[in-house]
């Protein structure tokens, strides 16, 4: 979070009291790469609680990303029913160019951590591929890049 202040030598006033408090204990973050892995706090050991995380991975136009769980994948459900990820979860969604965000999956027991209980939490391994189905009698298809230069992966 950044604030800025900024007064011109125009008029003075009472000035203005701030207050804030901390929601996110250092995780989350922006990813341009075409590949990468995204851990919980601590992993392998138990996760903060009460924390909520958000992590963007960004490709090119073209490019789809894939993602798995890669070893321990320990993250608290519970609730009212069995394994409904009451507690704590992780979430997929696709945000476009205009921020409007499309759900991809259900809520994973997963990573929204709660007061009282964490789980080892989780790593996850993302990597990206162009291309995809297409059922049109026609139509124009790109390689990655196109016109400018060919992204290697």
């Amino acid at each position: 979070m950044r604030v800025e202040f900024v007064s011109d030598i125009s008029q003075a006033g009472n000035g203005f009291k701030l207050t804030y408090r901390v929601k996110s204990q250092g995780c989350g973050g922006v990813f341009t790469d075409i590949r990468g892995n995204i851990t919980s706090q601590n992993y392998p050991n138990t996760y903060p609680s009460n924390i909520e995380c958000e992590w963007d991975i960004i490709v090119p136009d073209g490019y789809r990303v894939f993602i798995f769980a890669d070893g321990i994948f320990d993250i608290e459900s519970g609730g009212a029913g069995s394994n409904n990820c009451y507690y704590d979860y992780i979430q997929f969604f696709d945000v476009d160019a205009n921020g409007v965000a499309t759900q991809l999956s259900d809520k994973l027991c997963g990573h929204t951590s709660d007061q009282w209980t964490g789980g080892q939490g989780f790593n996850l391994v993302w990597t990206t591929r162009c291309g995809g189905k297409y059922h049109a009698d026609s139509g124009l298809i790109f390689s990655p890049g196109y016109p400018t230069t060919t992204i290697t992966t």
